[in-house]
């Protein structure tokens, strides 16, 4: 009776983590995230994230993190999980555009107030594009009593914003640098890459042609992982340093950019102009 109540035991175990796996992934894909978004939202790393949604076990604390990131309840359906969350981002959108109009840089502080997990949905949920779109141009006219023209927003204008959305996210995991400038829609915000980041080094370490073709496929998209094919072709040892040092920035995200912005920017402008020494 042991042994039959122990297997029946695994079975409802392995049950439950395979409902589990199927409802983070079903719900990572309907944000539009990749592995490594989810897991930097829950301050995982992404091997913690595959194993999950391989449906091996993971601990509580874990599964909680990723519940927090994704929004989740187990005792939620699916639609009101959904209508709340985008209500609360909506929330997140209003609060982080406050006191900001007319400001000097205040598009740049706009976005450096908006949540994760926000940034991320942002990038994939077309209304709440439309509605950062709406507060940044709300931000840049000066009057947020005033208004904007339907005819205003543009295919173009959104566009603007998702690409300063993903840099933004780029940004935050220290792969790029952004001085954004007062209007995302007439002015270019100047990037610098910090050399000093893995995913960088293997970037700089292809052909130019490739370089340059990798460089926009990621400022187009914010996704890291086109590089993984790259790095897989290294040797063992390379590549276990290599997911070493990318697990030890993603565990100290906030701490680096802390010191970056106290070392290398102006916190004033909440901008970086010079670059970050490699060495």
């Amino acid at each position: 009776m042991a042994v039959n109540g122990d297997l029946r035991n695994y079975k409802d175990e392995q049950h439950n983590n395979g409902e589990l796996s199927a409802t983070v992934v079903n719900e990572r894909k309907r944000l539009g995230w990749k592995q490594f978004a989810l897991a930097h939202e829950a301050g995982l790393n992404e091997r913690t994230i595959q194993r999950l949604e391989w449906g091996d076990k993971v601990n509580e604390d874990t599964v909680r993190k990723v519940m927090k990131a994704l929004r989740l309840s187990h005792k939620q359906g699916a639609k009101s999980r959904r209508r709340k969350s985008h209500r609360d981002q909506s929330y997140s959108v209003a609060e982080a555009a406050s006191e900001l109009h007319g400001q000097p840089l205040g598009f740049g502080k706009f976005l450096r107030r908006l949540p994760g997990g926000v940034l991320q949905a942002a990038c994939f949920d077309e209304v709440l594009l439309l509605h950062i779109t709406l507060h940044a141009m709300l931000i840049v006219d000066g009057d947020p009593n005033a208004g904007v023209e339907l005819d205003r927003v543009t295919d173009d204008a959104v566009h603007a914003i998702r690409m300063q959305l993903i840099l933004e996210h780029l940004r935050r995991i220290a792969v790029v640098r952004v001085r954004y400038p007062r209007d995302p829609f007439t002015d270019v915000p100047e990037v610098a890459w910090w050399t000093g980041h893995p995913f960088v080094e293997a970037l700089y370490s292809l052909p130019s042609e490739l370089k340059d073709k990798f460089m926009g496929l990621i400022l187009r998209t914010g996704d890291l992982s086109v590089l993984m094919g790259q790095m897989i072709v290294r040797s063992d040892a390379e590549m276990e340093d290599f997911l070493r040092r990318v697990g030890a920035i993603d565990d100290n995200i906030a701490e680096l950019l802390e010191w970056f912005e106290t070392e290398h920017g102006d916190s004033r402008k909440l901008a970086w102009s010079e670059p970050i020494p490699t060495s």
